[in-house]
């Protein structure tokens, strides 16, 4: 439930007013980056954007070891990781799950890179050092397609 305040008629701010955001406990995210502090922010901003169930990994080859064991609804993966770069993870990622959503989190914005990432079946590209504003946008909105809505 997230709190909106209103404007009344003469201009003045209003009682704040009750907006449901739809319902996304029942997403679950993976976050696979080699650098703590990446891994904390991702989950902070999912915790904030409603994610209840997340889990870590530190490297690639973990990381693809953990989705096997727990199916998330959504992967988001660093590029440059120790062990198994984000390219080969997202590779066994998809032969266990040829349908799995994958959003590779970055530093490089390299047009190439993108291209070869979405061309292998990622959803989406998200730059790390854009702005916090934005990556809270652009995460909200990609979390809104996992969305079922219930009556």
């Amino acid at each position: 439930m997230c709190r909106k305040e209103g404007m009344n008629s003469s201009g003045s701010p209003s009682a704040p007013v009750e907006t449901v955001r739809p319902d996304r406990r029942d997403i679950t995210a993976l976050l696979i980056d080699d650098e703590a502090h990446a891994r904390l922010y991702f989950r902070l901003l999912l915790q904030r954007l409603g994610v209840t169930t997340i889990w870590e990994a530190a490297n690639g080859e973990d990381g693809v070891a953990m989705f096997e064991q727990h199916r998330p609804v959504v992967v988001f993966m660093d590029h440059n990781m120790p062990v198994m770069p984000g390219e080969e993870a997202l590779a066994r990622i998809r032969a266990i799950d040829p349908e799995a959503a994958v959003v590779v989190i970055t530093a490089e914005s390299n047009l190439a890179t993108v291209q070869r990432y979405v061309s292998r079946g990622a959803i989406s590209y998200l730059l790390k050092f854009s702005p916090a504003t934005e990556l809270v946008r652009m995460v909200d909105e990609l979390l809104n397609g996992f969305v079922v809505e219930t009556a």
